[in-house]
Formats: structure tokens, C-alpha cells, sequence
């Protein structure tokens, strides 16, 4: 299978080259690639496949609809938004089922591939809450479901001008048409889904007996590792549910054992434990991207996942928020 990572309008971040590397070396035998508008000559990653984007139609279509801020993040709420065109550009050119993976997701060495290559659906991907979803780990059926994202998208631009990703994937999840697959990224317990449905709870339970594994969507990377703290001025919260997602992290068992590198959720009810294929590093910890390096802080925050809420200041990434307010300051006096 195909995994796919995608980046755009900015220089790669270190944090997304050390995935690439982690990804390549941990699945020889998968193709990952990188698709991007970036230039790519002084990368030099062995094994890794580049796919040199240039703006299509469907690219510059989105551009004209869309009305989010362009200042923030190097238009960070355009290009959340045109990957998935060129994801499924991508896919189509392919004709193949791909794996999208977001850059700040690290996956595990037992990952179950083979289940997803199985899969008789256009999509796959976790829910957030009633109203979101995530592409942390995206799955595309094929050249039909592409057509279908690339569909979805434009629609949803045109009747609202400030639509989102996550907000576009949870309406696909509603069309009778599209063939969605739950990625469970909990177990399938009222404690550990306190907000969810009594239809979500056993679409859940559901995804786990095909998975036997959770993907994190948004909350368990959040929740052990912290926020970014570029969004708080260098702060950012450990063990706090900021969002009152589907997840409630603080009620998970969350454990770890010598032989893995990724944490386990302990189901109380079948009595089993859990893996945790995907984690969400929001924080953009550059340590958790590592191949060699990332298990000793991951066990260190399972370790501490039942201690109080805490803060952190993270003093480059505070010195990093002025210098790109300045400089958003002087792009918009031009």
C-alpha cells in the first residue's frame, strides 16, 4: 500500500522529515511518498518518493472559494483543505487505494496494513464528535472515492466559505452514497466515549473487532503529549481535555509494556488490552519522531497519564510565536 504524507505553502518542518525517515525505515516495503509544492532537491532521505504538486483546476477552484485568513500559518486553513485535492489527484493518477498519514502522526511498527488492504470501502478515518472528523490517518478507496473527496470539498466551499477539513470528512460519514469505515480511536465503552451516541458506542465496538486496535484521531496524542504550544504563545497543557470530544482520555486505562513502542487501552469488559496503532503528536515534539529515542517519553507520559492537568512553557516555541508575528505584521502592511 501506498502512505502518503503532504505538505504545502511552507518549508517541510523537521518534525515531518524525521516521520519520513521513521516511516521508511520502519515499512521497507511499502512506498512512501511526499507530496508537496516545496522544493525537495536538499532532502535526503533514501527510499523516500516525491510527487512534485503543481496547482490544478480543482486547486485554484478552492482558492476563489475559500475565505479563511491566508496570514495564519502560511494559509494553514487553505492547504488543510487543498491536500485533500491533491491526495486524490494523487490517488487517481494511481488508481489504487492509498493511506494518508498527517504529518504530525506517528504510526506504529505493527500497523495493521493488511486489514486495511482488504477494506470494500471508499473511506476510512476516525470521528471526532458529532460535528468533526480527522484525516490523522486518511484511507481512500480508489480512483471513485477520490472523485468523491475532490466533490465533497468544492461543495462544501461553495456553500460555506470558511468549511474545514474536519468538518467536510464528518459529512461525507452522512452521505448514503459513500462507503465509510469507522476508525475507532477508543474502546467502545460509555466511560471512555462519555459524549458519544448509543450508535456510536456500537459502531465502535464494531471497528475494533475488524481492527482489534485504535487509532488516535485527535485526544489520546493530545492528552499525553500536550498541545502545540505555537498556539498558546510557548504554553501548552498536559493530561487536560480542552475539547469535549467523543474521547474522554481520563477515563482510559492507558498502559505500556517492554516489548512496544505505542501504549495500550485496557478494556475492562472483554478484559483485553488494547493497541494503539496511530498517535496524534499535536505538540510537534521532535523527540516522538524519532525511531530511536521516541519510547522512552512515550512510556514516561503513560506513566503519568493519571496525574493532575499540567502546564508547560516551551521558550523556542514562544520566541518562535513572536518572530512569525512580526513577520506576519510586516506581510500585511505590504
Amino acid at each position: 500500500m501506498k502512505i502518503v504524507f503532504a505538505h504545502f505553502n511552507s518549508k517541510i518542518p523537521k518534525y515531518l522529515l524525521l516521520n519520513l525517515k521513521r516511516t521508511i525505515q520502519l515499512f521497507p516495503k511499502h512506498n512512501i511518498f511526499l507530496i508537496t509544492d516545496q522544493d525537495t532537491s536538499k532532502i535526503k532521505i533514501s527510499n523516500l518518493l516525491v510527487s512534485k504538486y503543481h496547482p490544478s483546476n480543482a486547486w485554484n477552484e478552492l482558492e476563489k472559494l475559500i475565505d479563511h485568513p491566508k496570514y495564519f500559518r502560511r494559509n494553514f486553513w487553505f492547504t488543510s483543505l487543498a491536500r485533500f485535492i491533491a491526495i486524490s489527484e494523487f490517488t487517481k493518477t494511481y488508481n489504487e487505494p492509498i493511506l494518508h498519514i498527517e504529518s504530525d502522526v506517528i504510526i506504529s511498527e505493527d500497523f495493521p496494513f493488511e486489514v486495511f488492504s482488504n477494506l470494500k470501502t471508499d473511506f476510512a478515518f476516525p470521528v471526532v464528535n458529532s460535528q468533526l472528523a480527522i484525516a490523522s490517518c486518511l484511507y481512500l478507496g480508489g480512483s471513485g472515492a477520490a472523485e468523491k473527496l475532490i466533490n465533497m470539498t468544492l461543495e462544501s466551499a461553495s456553500h460555506n466559505n470558511n468549511t474545514t477539513d474536519m468538518y467536510i470528512l464528518k459529512k461525507l460519514t452522512e452521505k448514503n452514497s459513500i462507503r465509510f469505515q469507522l476508525l475507532p480511536s477508543s474502546i467502545g465503552s460509555k466511560g471512555a466515549l462519555d459524549c458519544a451516541s448509543s450508535e456510536f458506542l456500537e459502531e465502535t465496538k464494531q471497528a475494533l473487532l475488524k481492527f482489534s486496535g485504535v487509532f488516535d484521531g485527535y485526544d489520546i496524542g493530545m492528552y499525553l503529549f500536550g498541545e502545540d504550544p505555537r498556539n498558546n504563545r510557548g504554553f501548552s497543557q498536559l493530561r487536560s481535555r480542552k475539547y469535549v470530544n467523543y474521547v474522554n482520555v481520563r477515563n482510559l486505562i492507558i498502559s505500556s509494556k517492554d516489548d512496544r513502542e505505542f501504549p495500550y487501552l485496557l478494556d475492562i469488559e472483554n478484559k483485553k488490552q488494547i493497541p494503539v496503532f496511530a498517535l496524534h503528536i499535536h505538540s510537534k515534539n521532535n523527540t516522538l519522531f524519532k525511531l530511536r529515542g521516541a519510547k522512552r517519553l512515550i512510556f514516561k507520559s503513560v506513566k503519568n497519564s493519571k496525574k493532575n492537568p499540567k502546564t508547560i512553557f516551551v521558550l523556542i516555541k514562544f520566541l518562535w510565536t513572536i518572530k512569525n508575528s512580526i513577520i506576519t505584521r510586516i506581510a500585511r502592511l505590504k
